[in-house]
């Protein structure tokens, strides 16, 4: 034998291993399944015709809508062949009920279906509907009578009391009231409420933008608020500046003044016609040119001042704004969910009664399996 041809009974051998690996893996399945069916199968009584449904139940026919090779490959039995097939219907109970919820405040009117099917409902009535709930029944999918040539199961309770299911449905009705509420997300600070079928992110966005118009419309106040006095600032800055130089052009003509008085008595003083009234003038000239060096150390206090407070303005303008940003952005993401009630009113039931719901009866290597043959729509 070749290494070739050795490789390829290699190959050939272990793709048979795999094959009856999987078919074994199957095979438990399968068991596994059927003996399940087996005890339902064993447990169910089957009547020769439709039972009779006590006066006040509605009957409704769920549709045939899953095939019996879709049946079979759902439950793991994909091109198996059964010995035996028949379609049986089994009873169940479908509840369901149109809820409207409205709030004019807010802008919302919004219907929705609560829906339950119980395929084991419990003897004496009292059911979890929250356990059961399943998608919303189309009424046009509902047939008005059974297949030809079908099984049905015997009526156990509580379908044998007509009095007991019609307490049911009140009790159907009373947990849509209390527990099917509308959950709408808010946000309180902006005044803001979502439509019912908006997400988080497109409402944390449409919150956002309200709350960056609103950030602006307060920065646009405050930044005029503080031109008013930056403007106000600027002007005395301006005037101060203005006197300043009146007052340095003083200085510097009593300094003349000044020097020149000085030099004539200089002048007296070699000649010897030295006078009281020049020494009196001289000393004029100097107390007006201090006067002068007083007014331009004021002059440029109360600007050094001036502009000391409008740094000041300007950063407690920048901090405010600072403050602003942060606030309306701490805003936007303050969501959170609420939850709208229906009035008792709003709640109106469409749908309850007992629902024959259709199982292919199916049997293989002479065991029985039930297999779903309604899907309901996701």
């Amino acid at each position: 034998i070749t290494r070739d041809r050795l490789d390829e009974l290699n190959q050939l051998v272990g793709a048979k291993i795999e094959t009856v690996e999987i078919k074994r893996e199957i095979k438990k399945k399968m068991v596994a399944e059927a003996e399940m069916a087996e005890e339902r199968a064993s447990t169910l009584a089957v009547a020769k015709s439709k039972p009779t449904v006590p006066a006040g139940i509605a009957e409704l026919f769920l549709p045939n809508n899953q095939t019996l090779s879709q049946a079979l490959k759902r439950a793991g039995l994909e091109g198996v062949t059964p010995s035996e097939t028949v379609l049986m219907y089994r009873p169940a109970l479908l509840a369901q009920a149109m809820v409207r919820y409205l709030d004019r405040k807010n802008n919302i009117d919004e219907s929705r279906t609560v829906s339950v099917l119980v395929e084991e409902a419990d003897r004496q009535g009292i059911i979890r509907w929250e356990d059961w709930e399943s998608p919303a029944v189309d009424r046009s999918s509902i047939d008005s009578s059974p297949i030809s040539e079908s099984q049905f199961s015997e009526l156990e309770p509580p379908f044998t009391d007509g009095k007991l299911v019609k307490s049911m449905a009140k009790d159907f009705l009373d947990f849509v009231y209390h527990a099917a509420g509308l959950t709408v997300l808010k946000n309180e600070a902006l005044k803001l409420v979502a439509k019912p079928d908006m997400n988080r992110p497109d409402f944390l966005k449409q919150c956002s933008e309200v709350a960056r118009e609103r950030r602006d419309e307060e920065l646009d106040k405050l930044q005029t608020k503080y031109e008013k006095k930056i403007d106000a600032i600027e002007d005395k800055i301006a005037r101060e500046e203005r006197e300043l130089a009146e007052d340095e052009a003083e200085l510097s003509g009593r300094k003349m003044e000044e020097l020149a008085t000085h030099a004539e008595n200089v002048f007296g003083l070699f000649t010897g016609s030295r006078s009281s009234r020049r020494v009196s003038s001289s000393l004029t000239k100097r107390r007006m040119t201090s006067k002068a060096k007083a007014d331009v150390a004021e002059s440029m206090e109360e600007i050094e001042e001036l502009r000391t407070e409008l740094i000041e303005m300007t950063d407690e303008l920048k901090t405010e704004m600072a403050e602003i940003e942060e606030r309306w952005s701490e805003i936007a993401n303050q969501i959170v969910e609420s939850t709208l009630t229906a009035y008792k009113k709003d709640i109106r039931e469409d749908l309850f009664g007992l629902a024959w719901t259709p199982y292919w009866r199916v049997k293989i290597d002479a065991q029985e399996h039930m297999l779903p043959g309604y899907t309901s729509s996701e």
